[in-house]
Parts: C-alpha cells; structure tokens; sequence
C-alpha cells in the first residue's frame, strides 16, 4: 500500500509540473488499487481504517483546494488515533495529535478571518 501511495504521489507530482490537471479517471484506477490491495491483506474489521484513510488522502490530493486537504488531513488523523490506539500504537497517537494541531492551525492562518488568502 505504501508503494503505491508513494507511486500515486509521483504521477501527481508529475502533473502538476506540467500544468495540468489529474483526470477522474487517475483517481479512479488508484482508488480501485487501494481497495483491491486493502482486500488482498484484510484479516479483520480493523483494517478496513487504513484503506479509508488511504482513499482519503488520494482524493484530498487529486484535487486542488488546499482547504479541503487540510480538512481531510484532519479528518484523517482523528481516525488513525483509534486506529493507533487499538493496535498499542502510542507513539503515532502523538504525531496525530500534532498532524490535528498544525491543520487546524494551518486553517486558521490561511482560510480564516483575515486570512492571507
């Protein structure tokens, strides 16, 4: 799964070098793939979390308003610290708790009152 968000990330990448916007279509195929490999590793109802989250990120990133990635980001993080916390995973918990904080902070700055955009 983390090869082929690595992967989606290039092609995104590479895109927006060029200019040009990502079709339905790209987040169509990565979206299928996330589900496909997420069903080829799924054992319990558990690891249904890291699937969504990875859907979500491939969409937050295909399309282009920063907002909605923070937002989703966000949204992300909350649902990784339950997923964090029942697999004894403490130390990420942390680092969600952060990715929340700077979002919010980051929405703050730039999509609030007064904000600089």
């Amino acid at each position: 799964m983390n090869l082929l968000s690595v992967l989606r990330l290039i092609i995104y990448y590479a895109f927006n070098l060029i200019n040009k916007d990502l079709s339905k279509l790209i987040l169509f195929v990565f979206s299928l793939l996330i589900i496909l490999l997420g069903m080829a590793t799924y054992n319990k109802l558990l690891d249904i979390i890291p699937i969504i989250v990875t859907l979500l990120y491939a969409y937050s990133l295909w399309q282009n308003d920063l907002k909605i990635t923070r937002i989703i980001y966000i949204c992300a993080a909350l649902i990784w610290i339950y997923y964090n916390f029942k697999v004894s995973a403490f130390i990420g918990i942390i680092g969600n708790i952060l990715e929340i904080i700077f979002g919010i902070i980051s929405i703050k700055k730039y999509h609030g009152k007064g904000s600089l955009k």
